[in-house]
């Protein structure tokens, strides 16, 4: 089963709601936040229409622990992160129950670790990754990857890119603000996912 299309700006409202509490998040015309299975770290949104659900994995949070997420991966321990665990544990819900749906996740900075991931694990249908955090041993993407980046990013700045990968100019020196979510806004409205991903 492959995964879905999904517009470039639906990309950026569904990875950016990672980034905040359930009870901040209104459901959007066509998709339904699965207030049961989302937590702080992991969102799910459900697209009854087309039976397609989203998995927005958030990136790095200002805390000690969030950062020593990073240093696992680093050193290549980070399956082993409670972090990865509970976002693996997140996904096997997801996928007993909606076992017909085609699953698609998004990731931003290190939450692109995580789908890469699952992604290696047969868990999710298809990736869709923004400024993901990239060591250059693990640069390369499978096939149903895609990536959205800024030129500036340096998170991301070890990143393959390929046919699936649509990198923005940088607007800024300020490597902070180049690797925000925001990124996706100098992407003319497009398509991605399935092959859907249009390059300019």
């Amino acid at each position: 089963m492959e995964g879905g299309e999904i517009r470039s700006d639906k990309v950026k409202i569904l990875t950016q709601s990672s980034y905040k509490k359930n009870k901040d998040i209104k459901d959007l015309k066509n998709h339904k936040l699965d207030r049961q299975l989302s937590t702080n770290e992991v969102k799910v949104w459900f697209n009854k229409n087309k039976n397609e659900v989203y998995v927005s994995n958030r990136g790095t949070q200002p805390t000690a622990k969030d950062w020593l997420n990073n240093l696992s991966y680093v050193i290549g321990n980070y399956n082993n992160t409670q972090r990865y665990k509970n976002a693996k544990d997140i996904q096997m819900k997801v996928k007993a129950k909606y076992p017909k749906s085609k699953i698609t996740n998004l990731g931003h900075s290190q939450g692109s670790i995580i789908t890469k991931k699952l992604n290696k694990e047969g868990l999710t249908n298809e990736v869709i990754n923004t400024n993901p955090a990239t060591l250059y041993s693990d640069r390369k993407n499978k096939s149903n990857e895609h990536t959205i980046r800024s030129k500036g990013d340096l998170v991301s700045m070890f990143h393959s890119k390929d046919k699936n990968t649509k990198e923005v100019k940088d607007k800024t020196f300020n490597p902070l603000t180049e690797h925000k979510v925001d990124v996706i806004d100098r992407l003319p409205k497009q398509m991605i996912g399935s092959g859907y991903f249009v390059m300019n």
